[in-house]
């Protein structure tokens, strides 16, 4: 399989306020984005995850966080909505791993003050 790239974007919600939003990969089920959007400034902490984004590379096993739970099964990662915002999304590994890869050379990007 190509490397299938995910799309992040820094958004800027007020002066104090910055996000990341994201578009995942076409071949990706409906509703990733808002999974995977929970997912990384609930859990891993938006602007400010660089540095505890690592482990999530190399998680294998069930976590749940501050606002979204992740099953890892053999194939698939499931993400789901702690308060029921969205339906659960199961997404092939190989995505998952690509989207924390490259969520870090985003986060690099980043100026920083």
């Amino acid at each position: 399989m190509d490397k299938q790239l995910w799309h992040f974007q820094y958004r800027v919600v007020s002066p104090e306020i910055t996000v990341i939003d994201v578009q995942p990969p076409a071949h990706l089920p409906k509703g990733t984005s808002d999974a995977v959007f929970d997912f990384i400034h609930a859990e891993i902490g938006g602007l400010k995850g660089l540095q505890v984004l690592k482990p999530y590379l190399t998680k294998s096993e069930d976590f749940s966080g501050n606002g979204v739970g992740v099953s890892f099964h053999e194939q698939n990662v499931t993400f789901e909505a702690l308060y029921d915002q969205w339906e659960p999304v199961t997404i092939p590994r190989a995505d998952y791993d690509e989207l924390i890869f490259q969520l870090e050379h985003f986060l690099k990007s980043f100026p920083r003050k």
